[in-house]
């Protein structure tokens, strides 16, 4: 979601296991060009940070505390309103997105979001420790690590022996659904 062309090619890089954001093998560059194109043209990335936004536009750091306001006053179902919401922003920001690049530069990206279980608010205090954390060390300016902190693997290829000779996911074909 960076607004920087060069982010998104290193992370799309990244992403595809390639050894540079600037390819120089034509295959390797016709996925990073497909996947950055689909990466800026595709209104899912975007329509998840927008409802990420829009139920907690503060931050869980500046939610507050429920427990210091007492029940039954409109501060206090004010304050469940923004857990509420929240918890549904927390649920947002925990997806996997499946995003399934054809060798075949004739077909088309398919994305599909997982994990998009109601995240329980019995982990308010973890989540604002983790994100806490998360800026302290300086995960979110790409400088963490300067302080000391290491990337983990980006590897993650899904069960390879499901994969087709031709780097398709079998089970990935469109399907018809019946309401």
């Amino acid at each position: 979601m960076s607004p920087s062309e060069r982010d998104v090619r290193r992370a799309a890089a990244k992403i595809l296991h390639l050894a540079s954001p600037e390819p120089t093998s034509r295959a390797d560059l016709s996925a990073l060009y497909r996947f950055v194109h689909w990466a800026r043209r595709n209104p899912l990335l975007r329509r998840v940070r927008d409802l990420q936004m829009a139920a907690d536009p503060a931050g869980i750091l500046n939610i507050g505390n429920s427990g210091a306001i007492a029940p039954g006053t409109p501060e206090h179902e004010q304050q469940q309103q923004l857990e509420a919401n929240l918890q549904i922003a927390m649920t947002l920001r925990d997806v996997t997105l499946f995003l399934l690049v054809p060798q075949d530069e004739t077909k088309p990206l398919v994305a599909r979001l997982g994990d998009l279980d109601l995240k329980s608010t019995a982990k308010m205090e973890e989540w604002v420790r983790i994100e806490r954390e998360l800026v302290e060390e300086g995960w979110y300016e790409g400088v963490e690590a300067e302080r000391g902190m290491s990337r983990q693997a980006l590897d993650c290829w899904l069960f390879p022996e499901e994969w087709t000779p031709e780097g398709e996911r079998r089970f990935l074909a469109p399907r018809t659904v019946r309401v």
